[in-house]
């Protein structure tokens, strides 16, 4: 089992620190944005047993490990050995997600955020369907966000009337997964939030986690 880790260390940030396993093994590992301000924070990838767990040291002056996959990114693009993701600069909306194992484009479009009109309660009583659309999300930034040995990530900030969205996609080295990272600030009234991917799945039948 394969997890990414943050930690945030208290260590002279003169002086480069990375990661050890239990053995003395350098793991990937760069540093990352923190929550807070002080010491230094590393993101690190733990290849962790089943119902187990592992212990990792921060160390000085460690040799990084080399790389055996590739990652790569720009501020409109992240990709690696699984995926190439494409966005688009001015709505921010993505634009391609090609398996590369296949070559198979997943998406027409995607990302798109829709505000929708709301004038039900609460609780959406005789509500089937929200139908009537107001707009969507316009991009004011999309910008590499980070890139090193463990992953990297492109920052998409958005706005519509007074509300705004700050997001961050993640692509990892040494795994498939895609995370998004959303943070919304709503200022709307009877108003919902809509994100929509338009696939070019065909299929009427599909496997996925929520």
């Amino acid at each position: 089992l394969r997890r990414l880790r943050r930690l945030q260390e208290e260590t002279d940030t003169t002086t480069a620190i990375g990661v050890v396993d239990s053995e003395g093994r350098p793991v990937p590992a760069q540093p990352c944005f923190g929550e807070y301000a002080g010491g230094d924070r590393l993101a690190f990838s733990a290849e962790l047993p089943p119902l187990g767990y592992a212990c990792f040291n921060v160390v000085e002056n460690v040799t990084a490990p080399p790389d055996t996959r590739s990652l790569s990114a720009s501020d409109t693009v992240l990709e690696n050995d699984w995926w190439r993701i494409e966005f688009d600069s001015q709505p921010g909306q993505m634009i391609a997600l090609r398996a590369n194992s296949s070559g198979t484009e997943i998406l027409h479009r995607g990302n798109v955020f829709t505000v929708l009109q709301d004038d039900s309660d609460t609780w959406g009583h005789t509500v089937t369907a929200f139908t009537e659309e107001l707009g969507e999300f316009a991009a004011t930034r999309v910008a590499m966000h980070e890139c090193g040995d463990v992953y990297a990530s492109v920052r998409i900030d958005f706005i519509f009337e007074r509300s705004t969205i700050r997001q961050h996609y993640r692509v990892y080295r040494e795994s498939s997964h895609v995370d998004c990272d959303i943070e919304i600030d709503w200022r709307g009234s009877f108003q919902v939030l809509k994100l929509g991917f338009e696939t070019r799945i065909e299929k009427t039948r599909a496997t996925y986690e929520v």
